[in-house]
């Protein structure tokens, strides 16, 4: 992860140079632009652990900027909080059918830096990878009569890789916006035992519809 982010650091800055330097000679390119955006995500984990689990819904709201690469391509970088996560039913016995012993919220909060190419003017598609780094991690509610209040930073990892994909949409002057996946491919809770796998827990990682509304400068 530190390899990764550390070729990012060195080769972004002379795309994003690059790509201003074309725009001044080729007065057929867009301007480049800067934002603001806000939005709501609605997350769920890719497993559950003796639950049934549903989707939460959680804010969003960050800054991005749009550098032309191309008459119809740009490189939009951004830098958004994101509150993710989801909602568990706990069932005994689970799998037989058996009642609710209660329920809880995890919520998961990130700083996420998606590196996407947008392809389009009016009508865009995106895609790239991001990064994710969480800020902080809960489960609370109530589960077999006692209250649930967890702090779940320290057994959470804290990079989270993500492919993301969507369209855009921007209908003229100063307003865009668009609708996202987030495919996490990170698995988010570390190991037990030091990395020993003979345990039951599985693989867990983020999945997260994301729509927002922008405004460009």
């Amino acid at each position: 992860m530190n390899r990764f982010l550390s070729i990012a650091c060195l080769v972004l800055p002379v795309w994003v140079a690059n790509a201003q330097e074309a725009v001044t000679t080729s007065p057929e390119l867009p301007k480049t632009v800067f934002g603001i955006k806000g939005g709501v995500n609605v997350s769920s984990l890719s497993a559950s652990i003796n639950s049934e689990s549903r989707a939460k819904a959680g804010l969003a709201l960050g800054i991005y900027v749009k550098v032309p690469v191309g008459p119809r391509g740009f490189f939009r970088p951004e830098l958004y909080y994101s509150n993710q996560g989801q909602k568990d039913n706990y069932i005994y016995p689970y799998g037989h059918g058996g009642p609710s012993i209660g329920s809880t919220t995890t919520s998961l909060h990130y700083i996420n830096v998606p590196l996407l190419l947008e392809f389009g003017r009016k009508v865009s598609f995106q895609v790239g990878p991001q990064v994710g780094i969480l800020v902080k991690g809960t489960e609370k509610g109530t589960v077999a009569s006692m209250k649930v209040d967890d702090d779940l930073k320290d057994v959470m990892t804290k990079a989270d890789v993500a492919l993301v994909a969507g369209v855009g949409f921007s209908p003229g002057g100063h307003f865009n916006c668009g609708a996202r996946y987030n495919y996490g491919f990170s698995n988010i809770y570390k190991p037990a035992n030091g990395g020993n796998s003979n345990n039951d827990l599985p693989t867990v990682q983020n999945r997260v519809f994301h729509f927002y509304v922008a405004y460009s400068f």
